[in-house]
């Protein structure tokens, strides 16, 4: 889908991202678009837009879209569609965490310096938000890894997994 759209608005010129992507390293960007998109059509459109529109901001003359446009409209995009799904107290909770991995005693006694029961109240709301949250998805994404689910709804996905080379 993502190939036939930039196809058809390139007159024929352009078949992937890749072509027309310059990174440093082998990062397969069509790839990690439609995984970063959990597979829907539009956030793939969305991906693709935002992705476009940095390359604008940051030099509308070049040839190709530059790392940096990629890191940067992979950011603007994670940050749009994590306010769209993930209620705000969650969310400022999940940024302050900084990473995607953690224990109840991390979340209590690194990050948040409340009691152990506090940290685990926390940690069984976020669980509760990922369990309602999963109820609303579709019979395909409820199939996938929870690391990929994850990263599909940008909870995870951002500069860090493109420095690494690969989203989850």
């Amino acid at each position: 889908m993502l190939s036939r759209r930039l196809a058809a608005h390139s007159r024929q010129k352009v078949q992937s991202l890749a072509s027309i992507v310059e990174l440093g390293r082998r990062v397969d960007i069509d790839d990690l678009v439609v995984r970063m998109s959990g597979g829907s059509p539009r956030d793939i459109i969305r991906i693709g837009k935002a992705i476009l529109d940095q390359q604008g901001e940051i030099d509308s003359s070049g040839r190709a879209i530059s790392e940096r446009a990629v890191s940067a409209g992979i950011e603007v995009i994670a940050a749009e569609i994590a306010a769209e799904t993930v209620p705000d107290n969650i969310l400022r909770d999940l940024k302050k965490m900084k990473r995607a991995d953690f224990t109840v005693a991390n979340v209590y006694a690194d990050v948040f310096k409340i009691t152990q029961g506090a940290g685990a109240q926390k940690v069984q709301l976020w669980q509760r938000f990922r369990s309602r949250d999963k109820d609303r998805q579709s019979p395909t994404e409820k199939r996938k890894p929870a690391q990929q689910r994850l990263c599909s709804r940008f909870t995870n996905c951002s500069k860090a997994h493109l420095q690494r080379h690969q989203c989850p």
